[in-house]
């Protein structure tokens, strides 16, 4: 017949490792500070960054927040609802990335100024990929609403600002910014997949400075 011979003293380390591990365990799980919904966009951006615009999933951003897959529902109800407010972030981090190189441009130079801009936008493009994907794939996303209006019209405005010193061709103001919007948008694509070896040692800043056209100015009053 066994006997116990776990000691009292025993008894009380196996419980206080216990405790120990479960206090360990409540440590990992993140603080919000009553502001869940950030936490939760933090985490959307976090996995559509490391793995692509298609993980994004309301489960996989609750575990990574660290709450139940339930606790999300309370700001998004959908997963296009998530996925919105990711992008309008995405837009903020867009247009401040132009304006820093906007900044940059020599003397104001208004064609210095509109390749700071599009130096920006090869910029955001290159370093996230994905949530570049996810911005102009053509995921479902809420167009109207307010937080993603007013992020996605920063990166607008900036075209608009960069556009308004060009003279107007047949298709007015609005056909100057379609078609710097397609070159650059065009560009940045060929850039983010080349297939050709054509391209592969090409700098992309330098080869935009060298093709981008010589768009007429308007004269200076």
């Amino acid at each position: 017949m066994s006997t116990d011979k776990t000691t009292s003293s025993d008894k009380k380390s196996n419980l206080t490792a216990i405790n120990v591990g479960k206090k360990s365990n409540l440590q990992k799980r993140p603080h919000h500070h009553g502001d869940l919904r950030a936490a939760l966009v933090d985490a959307g951006v976090e996995l559509v960054n490391e793995h692509g615009a298609s993980a994004l999933s309301i489960r996989k951003v609750a575990a990574r927040a660290g709450v139940s897959h339930a606790a999300p529902a309370h700001h998004f109800a959908t997963l296009a609802d998530l996925r919105t407010a990711v992008i309008a972030r995405g837009h903020l981090k867009f247009a401040s990335m132009m304006r820093e190189q906007i900044n940059l441009a020599e003397q104001k130079d208004p064609r210095a100024v509109i390749l700071g801009a599009l130096q920006g936008y090869m910029n955001f493009a290159f370093e996230n990929p994905s949530m570049f994907h996810l911005m102009f794939g053509g995921f479902e996303k809420f167009d109207k609403d307010e937080e993603f209006t007013e992020a996605s019209d920063r990166s607008f405005r900036i075209l608009s600002e960069i556009c308004a010193p060009l003279a107007p061709g047949k298709a007015g103001e609005e056909g100057n910014q379609i078609l710097v919007w397609s070159i650059i948008h065009g560009y940045v694509g060929i850039m983010l997949n080349r297939n050709s070896d054509q391209y592969e040692d090409a700098d992309p800043a330098v080869l935009l400075d060298l093709i981008f056209p010589d768009l007429p100015f308007r004269d200076p009053e």
